[in-house]
């Protein structure tokens, strides 16, 4: 749930939400439409331009597709959005980056709805004897693919409050919003054309499954902050049952600051080394301990909340409607243990784990083995040691620059190819999902601009299983 504090400039609300299957259809096979005639534009205007000029005209393209793309998916919400947010992480490295700008105001800019349709879900949620017990201010706050905040405050005892309220409609037309994007997204040549983008799908299928639940998102959030406890590093809203139903949450309303804005940019080094440093360990606690991930980590979900006498700067997370949890099977000490042999810079660990994953076979040749090991050697990148290729990202004690380091292009290049080559099988869902989790923290690491060795943290919680 993005944060109702710090928000930069709010967008004016959208005059329509698009709820019925067919509106939805229609819209997006209009853009789908005009995608293709810029595709095509492009085609033709570039028949006998220079491979520089064609190259400037392409990231023309994606950026003028992207724009148009945006300005719908703003409109539409629900997993049409959903799907937007998520090329918003894939995006750096791969497309222009005023398109990828583009993408990530989805994140926490998306166009509010109008007040009408918000207080009427309310109304049939909550009953008016429960909404007499709160005075809900009608300009939103915050605004994401599945519903938008109201600031509130509680009469009997004046309790700031945050209620996320669901949009009408956005759980009907799930199947068929991702039919038609998919569709769409070649045509606008939103990814490249040899990334699959099946894994992308079924994740968002499942996400807006269990997204949708917010009965599920009031328990987890309450699991997640009796985990999380007493540590000062973390806050985590508490949540309020008699004011929530399915399609409402009530929390705490949480200040905190945008983590990629001004204020936290300004920060001395060590009070981002220290961001970061928390965030990492987080993510190794969810992993190795708690077994339940928060797999949705784009900015919208986490704010900061800067110390003040001496107090260390907080991370606020929000948002649990998307955590997985791995419990009663054997996956997640599976990948763990494909991480503990990256880790150790051992060969024949990642092959013996990655064999435990179905990720290579017996009968796989030589040269798929020998490229899924330098994968996963790439992705360990920031643990260290420093090699001949990564050393300038390494400070001279061992600290990784994360802000200076493009490691997510460069993985997904050298997966991209092996995947080409070797023709290598579809990763197990829940992979997707944790890959996608680590591809955030490390941007919020280099958004963080964050100098720090992560090694001794991974050896901690690795070696415990």
């Amino acid at each position: 749930m993005p944060s109702p504090v710090a928000m930069r400039e709010p967008k004016p609300p959208v005059s329509t939400l698009k709820t019925g299957a067919m509106a939805r259809g229609l819209s997006l096979a209009r853009m789908s439409v005009a995608a293709g005639v810029r595709a095509a534009r492009f085609n033709v205007g570039s028949l006998f331009a220079t491979e520089e000029v064609r190259a400037a005209r392409f990231k023309t393209l994606l950026t003028e597709q992207t724009a148009a793309v945006v300005r719908e998916l703003g409109l539409l919400k629900g997993s049409a959005m959903k799907v937007g947010q998520m090329l918003s992480m894939v995006g750096d490295g791969v497309l222009p980056p005023q398109a990828t700008l583009l993408l990530k105001t989805l994140q926490s800019q998306a166009p509010p709805v109008p007040w009408p349709s918000i207080a009427q879900v309310l109304r049939a949620e909550l009953g008016s004897e429960r909404l007499a017990t709160v005075d809900i201010d009608p300009v939103a706050v915050a605004s994401a693919s599945l519903g938008q905040v109201h600031r509130a405050i509680r009469r009997a005892d004046g309790a700031v409050l945050a209620m996320k309220v669901q949009y009408p409609g956005v759980g009907a037309a799930v199947d068929s919003d991702l039919r038609v994007l998919r569709r769409l997204l070649g045509i606008a040549r939103l990814l490249p054309g040899d990334l699959s983008v099946d894994g992308l799908f079924d994740e968002v299928r499942v996400m807006m499954t269990q997204e949708l639940d917010y009965v599920r998102e009031l328990a987890l959030t309450d699991q997640h902050r009796a985990l999380v406890g007493d540590d000062p590093r973390y806050v985590l809203p508490r949540t309020f049952p008699e004011l929530s139903s399915p399609r409402v949450l009530t929390t705490g309303f949480e200040e905190g600051l945008a983590v990629d804005g001004p204020e936290v940019a300004a920060l001395p080094q060590e009070r981002r080394d220290a961001l970061g440093l928390a965030a990492f360990e987080f993510t190794l606690k969810e992993l190795t301990r708690w077994r339940r991930v928060q797999t949705d980590p784009h900015f919208g979900n986490y704010r900061v909340r800067l110390g003040v006498d001496g107090a260390p700067d907080r991370i606020v997370m929000l948002d649990f409607g998307a955590v997985r949890i791995f419990e009663g099977d054997d996956f997640l000490p599976r990948y763990l243990d494909l991480a503990r042999g990256a880790a150790r810079r051992d060969p024949a660990h990642i092959e013996r784990a990655a064999g435990g994953l179905g990720l290579v076979l017996p009968e796989d040749s030589a040269a798929v083995r020998t490229g899924l090991v330098r994968l996963a050697l790439r992705i360990a990148e920031p643990l260290g040691p420093p090699t001949s290729e990564d050393a300038h990202l390494f400070t001279g004690d061992g600290r990784y620059r994360w802000g200076q380091s493009d490691l997510p292009r460069r993985v997904l290049r050298q997966g991209s190819e092996l995947a080409l080559r070797a023709r290598l099988r579809t990763p197990p869902r829940e992979m997707i999902f944790l890959d996608r989790k680590l591809g955030g923290l490390f941007f919020f690491l280099a958004t963080l601009r964050a100098t720090v060795e992560v090694r001794p943290l991974v050896e901690q919680y690795l070696e415990e299983k």
